[in-house]
């Protein structure tokens, strides 16, 4: 009777593994599948950026000067500021 016992208790575990096997086996599809559409998501979402100025046709302007190459303050019509002008705009 014990034998009979311990057969079906075997029986039972190794039914249970294999579900639980076939249970992974079909998550890690699922999460396969789910990652390759991301993955294919990011793809359309792809956008390239140029940090280039010069080719631009509109490039940016301070005060009616074009940014291109470096420009000081003096250059845009700006004036340095000291620490005290700053300070009395701050209050």
């Amino acid at each position: 009777m014990d034998n009979e016992i311990e057969i079906n208790l075997e029986e039972e575990l190794e039914e249970q593994e294999i579900k639980l096997e076939e249970e992974l086996e079909e998550q890690e599809i699922n999460l396969e599948e789910e990652l390759e559409e991301q993955e294919i998501n990011l793809e359309d979402e792809t956008q390239v950026y140029n940090l280039d100025y010069n080719p631009l046709k509109n490039k940016p302007k301070i005060n009616s000067v074009e940014l291109k190459n470096d420009k000081s303050f003096t250059d845009l019509g700006l004036s340095d500021m000291t620490n005290f002008e700053i300070e009395n705009l701050l209050t």
